[in-house]
């Protein structure tokens, strides 16, 4: 009896435990695109098909944070050459060029990674695209939180790195 026990309450922790640690894990165009999302950061949205796109809040704990949303999209699109993918690059970058008050960080961008702030409504708000090709797919992560956030300079470091975890987790 004490075996079956035992048995019972292991298959009743693992049951608890084990969606828990796949919260994170997240996959995108048919099983081709993974990531994981830092546990806390919940999908609010998503969207299927070809582009297909998930978006993860970053809770904010400041007072200030009602007035812009911290959150990470991700977004894949079927490309079929490298031709491909800088158009969907191009097209991409191009929706920041005509946000209210845009500034290239020139010095901090890439040819695959374009940093800027931009205006969101009364927030001046900084953005992060990373974007990769992966198994014919066109990715870009993109990454949007407040540039002066009540919650700090550590919340803020805690936001990019976990930004940059999501694009490199990509496989």
């Amino acid at each position: 009896m004490t075996h079956r026990l035992e048995r019972l309450v292991i298959f009743a922790l693992l049951a608890l435990i084990a969606p828990a640690c796949l919260a994170a894990q997240f996959t995108f165009a048919n099983g081709n695109i993974q990531l994981t999302v830092p546990d806390g950061w919940p999908r609010i949205l998503q969207s299927k098909g070809d582009p297909e796109t998930m978006v993860f809040q970053v809770p904010d704990p400041s007072p200030d944070s009602r007035n812009a949303l911290a959150r990470i999209s991700v977004t894949t699109e079927q490309v079929h050459d490298i031709i491909s993918f800088e158009r969907f690059v191009q097209e991409n970058s191009a929706r920041a060029h005509v946000l209210p008050d845009y500034q290239a960080d020139k010095l901090h961008s890439t040819s695959t990674t374009l940093r800027y702030t931009a205006d969101d409504g009364s927030v001046q708000q900084t953005y992060v695209e990373h974007y990769s090709l992966h198994h014919g797919y066109a990715v870009v992560v993109r990454c949007v939180r407040p540039s002066h956030s009540q919650a700090g300079a550590a919340w803020a470091a805690t936001f990019d790195r976990g930004c940059a975890s999501i694009a490199a987790s990509i496989k």
